[in-house]
């Protein structure tokens, strides 16, 4: 019995902790991977965050999302005991926890006011519980981690719309929701039309992701003097729906999948979204741009989620003949910063834009463009 009274004496213990725990602001101490989790849990929690701490110098000063990190005894001695302090650390890692506990003490934090991890994990807190690793999993957990390669892509943006479009995407990825942008935010100039690309004669393109052929046969009418087109398409229902575009002059379809490296790829054909994956259902040859023996002035990219290794694949062609570029970045939230600074290491001369058109998938369709 005695076991069962304590149970239950525990649980109103925990009971009362978490009434205080909400009662006042939080501090996180310790602001790496667990630290971005809390944050991001603490805000779905509707907890108020005082501030950000860390006793690492190289973390000081820094902001995650709006928020300063301050040093632990900045924090301490600016809030006192009015708030709430949370060491977000690995639970064993370097004793990160016991360390930050005896610090808050000695400067005056009394105990209630000191949690770990393991607190939030607590399963009294039912479906609010902290759970590290599904929240890492989450969209805005990686955009916060990758906050400052974000920072540098928008300074590499040519012009406020373009701005505006990359934010409103990233915050829709953020907050794990999706609405129309403002029309004046969206155009309907597809990869091709738009004012800051202009075309000559002899123009060529390689398409990578054919799907029915419609958008090679769009490049043709705005570019008709075209030297040659190339469309590259894995999917091979997608390849035969677009053979009729070779009909037309010197416009050649390949059936291969776009890839950093020569040699055979796993391939789930489904049409509009076939991508290359590791549980697909047939074996396609994969190609390498830079082995086309192909000098483009244009490169088009849509290929569920392969760009960036397929720019990798052309990363000769892109440094030597500096094409024009419409990649795809929407179908991951990583590529929306991983393609534009691995396009910008390539060529750092490239002017980059972001554009959403509006006729496909509710605005969702965003496409990076660069050019020199």
């Amino acid at each position: 019995m005695q076991f069962y009274k304590a149970l239950y004496d525990d649980e109103r213990e925990i009971d009362g902790l978490l009434k205080n725990f909400k009662e006042k602001p939080l501090v996180i101490c310790c602001c790496g991977g667990v630290g971005v989790a809390t944050l991001l849990w603490a805000q779905m929690n509707k907890i108020e965050i005082a501030a950000l701490a860390d006793n690492d110098f190289d973390k000081q000063n820094k902001t995650i999302l709006g928020y300063r990190i301050n040093s632990v005894d900045e924090a301490a001695k600016k809030f006192g005991n009015d708030v709430n302090y949370i060491t977000a650390a690995l639970i064993k890692k370097y004793n990160i926890n016991r360390q930050i506990y005896m610090q808050l003490r000695e400067l005056g934090i009394r105990n209630l006011n000191i949690y770990d991890r393991t607190f939030i994990e607590h399963p009294l807190w039912g479906e609010g519980r902290f759970d590290y690793y599904r929240i890492r999993k989450e969209n805005a957990y990686k955009i916060i981690l990758h906050e400052g390669e974000i920072d540098n892509v928008i300074k590499l943006l040519q012009d406020e719309l373009s701005v505006c479009v990359y934010t409103k995407m990233l915050s829709r990825f953020f907050h794990g929701y999706y609405y129309t942008i403002d029309e004046s935010n969206y155009d309907y100039g597809g990869y091709f039309d738009h004012d800051f690309f202009s075309y000559d004669k002899g123009e060529v393109l390689i398409q990578c992701g054919v799907f029915d052929g419609q958008t090679i046969m769009e490049f043709k009418s705005l570019c008709p003097d075209y030297e040659k087109i190339i469309g590259i398409e894995a999917d091979q229902i997608n390849y035969l729906n677009s053979l009729y575009v070779t009909r037309e002059r010197d416009i050649r379809l390949m059936l291969n999948a776009v890839t950093e490296e020569r040699g055979w790829v796993s391939f789930d054909s489904h049409g509009s979204i076939s991508r290359i994956t590791d549980s697909g259902d047939i074996k396609v040859q994969g190609i390498r741009g830079d082995d086309l023996n192909v000098k483009p002035t244009m490169i088009q990219m849509d290929i569920e989620g392969g760009e960036l290794n397929a720019l990798k694949g052309f990363k000769n062609i892109i440094k030597e003949c500096k094409p024009k570029l419409a990649i795809c970045i929407y179908h991951s939230v990583e590529d929306h910063w991983r393609i534009p600074l691995y396009i910008h290491e390539l060529v750092p001369d490239y002017k980059f834009y972001v554009r959403n058109d509006s006729r496909a998938n509710n605005n969702q369709e965003t496409v990076l463009f660069a050019h020199i």
